[in-house]
């Protein structure tokens, strides 16, 4: 054989070190190569005297060929001892290695050979968890995460999009992701957390809308989705957060009016919906929060006056009448 790979007692042998493996995929491919290209030298020496009207293969085809022959299971297990924070830079390579590294069943093998990584909970996985694909993604949040009842990354300098496998986290009571670098938009699948009672997503980088399904959160106790870049309008259903004490939702771009479902929210306190771009009149149903006790609605396009029908004895217009809101006369 002109390689030989093998493995015994955990020791790979005729290779590299393990954290060089693309001098592995380089050893077998350049040394194939040279095979072939001296089993062509020595073709050619003695049959030099015949015609010939076909190009002959150059080494870098016959590697090329040889690379789309080997089996995707053997590139898996080369690869997969490579770190993965940095394996998946190696699907630029070839088509056979894209292939392979984008195997969902590769993520399995890359996080099991890396335990430290892919079965640890821990600031520098959460990370990558983050930036992984879709297959790293669920195959941590299912092997890792899935137990966990809290899980606070604020302030960690966290980069990415919120991972849609982030539904699978049931049992999370608390969600801290505040003052990261995020960015996209807050997925529906997060709305599958029915136990959460504090989602903290404010002073990241998010947009898109509020996602209608937010109404599923009814454990819901406070809601921070302050200073980011969210838009479209405040759904109805978060009228359904009937246990929710306080909700952040200022310094946004949400606009249209301020959905009359709000009233609902009998437990609330606090409610933050300063410079965005809402419009029009103040609900009245804003009247019922009995409990309200901070309210900020100021850099909004509002209608200065409230509604004649609002009850001026109650503390919510106390606040709206300190606030330059007016009752019609």
């Amino acid at each position: 054989m002109w390689c030989k790979i093998s493995l015994v007692g955990g020791e790979r042998r005729g290779i590299p070190d393990r954290h060089e493996p693309i001098g592995w995929w380089r050893a077998i491919t350049q040394k194939k190569s040279i095979h072939l290209q001296k089993k062509h030298t020595m073709t050619t020496t003695t049959a030099a005297q015949i015609p010939t009207t076909t190009s002959t293969p150059t080494a870098a085809a016959s590697a090329a060929a040889f690379q789309t022959s080997l089996p995707i299971e053997l590139i898996q297990n080369i690869f997969q001892r490579i770190n993965p924070n940095h394996v998946l830079k190696f699907k630029r390579l070839c088509t056979r290695i894209f292939t392979a590294l984008s195997d969902p069943h590769f993520a399995v093998l890359n996080l099991r050979e890396f335990s430290n990584i892919g079965t640890v909970a821990c600031v520098q996985s959460y990370r990558l968890w983050f930036v992984w694909p879709d297959s790293y993604q669920k195959h941590y949040a299912g092997a890792t995460l899935k137990a966990l009842f809290e899980l606070k990354c604020g302030w960690k300098a966290i980069q990415g999009c919120i991972p849609k496998a982030i539904g699978g986290l049931t049992n999370l009571t608390h969600l801290n992701l505040h003052e990261n670098r995020l960015t996209g938009e807050i997925p529906s699948e997060l709305c599958k957390l029915t136990n959460l009672q504090f989602l903290h997503l404010n002073g990241n980088r998010l947009t898109g809308a509020i996602p209608k399904e937010i109404g599923n959160l009814t454990q819901l106790q406070q809601l921070y989705l302050q200073n980011n870049r969210l838009s479209s309008k405040i759904p109805d259903e978060i009228g359904d957060l009937v246990l929710l004490e306080a909700l952040y939702l200022n310094n946004n771009a949400l606009e249209e009016e301020i959905p009359k479902s709000i009233g609902k929210l009998s437990k609330l306190k606090s409610l933050y919906l300063e410079h965005n771009q809402l419009k029009g009149e103040i609900p009245v149903e804003i009247g019922l929060l009995q409990n309200l006790q901070i309210l900020y609605l100021g850099m909004n396009d509002f209608e200065q006056f409230v509604p004649s029908d609002f009850n001026h004895e109650s503390r919510v217009f106390e606040i709206l009448h300190h606030q330059g809101f007016r009752g019609r006369s």
